[in-house]
């Protein structure tokens, strides 16, 4: 009984303390009109969570007008991870995407760093 009652406050002191490492912002540059969206898979699941993706404009507002894809990605565990960016239409699966992008990261109670390959 001691041993999952120090097992689940370790959990949670680790939970604790990577809730607050910093986060990792990512932006890439997208244009929702064309139907061209950026999305994601992680590679191992788990290691980080989404704590948000926005499209933030940079033509002053004008419809149509290219902008930026921000996701803020948070720690959930220590680890490295890998994120494959693809950008595509959703619609067309068969279609190799128009760009990809690769982050490799390693998560520590330190916070989120790139990897140098």
């Amino acid at each position: 009984m001691n041993a999952i009652r120090w097992s689940i406050c370790l959990s949670f002191l680790l939970l604790c303390t990577m809730a607050r490492a910093a986060s990792y912002t990512l932006r890439l540059e997208e244009n929702p009109t064309t139907g061209y969206l950026w999305s994601y898979t992680m590679e191992p699941q788990g290691v980080l969570v989404e704590t948000a993706s926005a499209f933030e404009t940079t033509g002053r507002g004008m419809a149509g007008a290219p902008g930026v894809r921000v996701f803020t990605l948070a720690p959930a565990t220590e680890g490295d991870v890998v994120l494959r960016f693809e950008l595509r239409r959703p619609w067309e699966a068969d279609v190799p995407p128009l760009d990809t992008r690769t982050y490799r990261l390693s998560v520590s109670m330190d916070g989120i760093r790139e990897q140098n390959e």
